[in-house]
């Protein structure tokens, strides 16, 4: 920042305007004016004046929060790297729980909640966070059953826990509201799905009334030797659908490998399905279930 250098503590981290008035007494407010205010009360000089992350923005927020809170819904998936339906955006506000009778916290970079006593919580980089499970459960009446069920696949796979027991958690757990539709997506939800978009294509395919396939299944040829580890595998009609994110179209090698691999399944009689994105949109998903179907009865061309 131009003129006087700020003290090292205060360098390279988010902090109080109370704790500058101490360590730049008469002077903090002259220091602090190309900073950085991620909420009333707090500064930061992030590098470059770059937008922060979420994380970076619940660190200097929480300097400015009641004792008692929790970042919960979206915000606690994020800072646990779960998958929400849309990636981060500067401005977007944080998710802030508190207890029930407490005041409400009234920032601008804030949506706050009530109901800590009865979420569990965890520390996140030293910040307290509503517990996996119970911000699933909060999220359940806000989110599309394809989104929960994707947040629940990336649970069970990154955390040692067995389905029955997130399942029973989720039945005798609290918070209890949307319990139903929580337990819903928990019945749906696969360890084996690789990424949010797998979980979101089986859901569709599911709910549009097409036999659950396998998730990244191996294939082997008549030597019982790998070819393949595929997306969705429906065995018996001998059916591959490969999910393909925007890394197969602009990397040439891995593009010269998919082609190479398809080339092969196809050699041993596979039928395969590429889809993207664009294919599980609302306005594509019916013809892309259409196309899989007829591809699973023998009819497609």
């Amino acid at each position: 920042m131009p003129g006087r250098k700020l003290p090292a503590e205060l360098v390279g981290r988010p902090f109080t305007v109370a704790r500058a008035e101490v360590l730049l007494p008469g002077q903090h407010r002259v220091r602090m004016r190309s900073l950085a205010i991620p909420t009333s009360g707090v500064r930061v000089d992030w590098p470059g004046r770059a937008a922060p992350g979420v994380a970076e923005l619940a660190a200097a927020v929480a300097l400015a929060l009641p004792r008692t809170f929790a970042y919960s819904h979206e915000t606690a998936a994020r800072l646990r790297e779960l998958p929400v339906p849309a990636p981060w955006t500067p401005g977007e506000r944080l998710h802030v729980m508190t207890p029930t009778g407490a005041t409400r916290v009234q920032r601008s970079a804030v949506l706050a909640h009530g109901g800590l006593e009865r979420r569990t919580t965890v520390v996140v980089d030293g910040m307290p966070v509503v517990h996996p499970v119970d911000t699933f459960c909060d999220l359940a009446g806000q989110w599309r059953l394809a989104d929960l069920v994707a947040y629940a696949d990336a649970m069970i796979r990154r955390w040692p826990t067995t389905h029955e027991g997130l399942a029973d958690r989720v039945a005798h757990g609290r918070p209890t509201r949307h319990r139903a539709r929580a337990a819903h997506a928990i019945g749906l939800a696969r360890p084996e799905a690789a990424s949010p978009m797998e979980s979101r294509a089986r859901v569709a395919f599911v709910t549009a009334g097409l036999p659950e396939p396998e998730l990244n299944a191996r294939i082997l040829d008549e030597a019982g030797q790998w070819v393949a580890t595929c997306d969705f595998v429906w065995r018996a009609a001998r059916v591959i659908v490969e999910y393909e994110g925007d890394h197969h179209r602009t990397d040439r090698r891995q593009w010269q490998s998919d082609f190479a691999r398809i080339r092969m399944l196809e050699a041993l009689g596979w039928r395969v399905l590429r889809i993207t994105a664009t294919d599980l949109r609302a306005g594509r998903v019916a013809a892309t279930v259409a196309l899989i179907g007829a591809a699973l009865a023998g009819t497609a061309a």
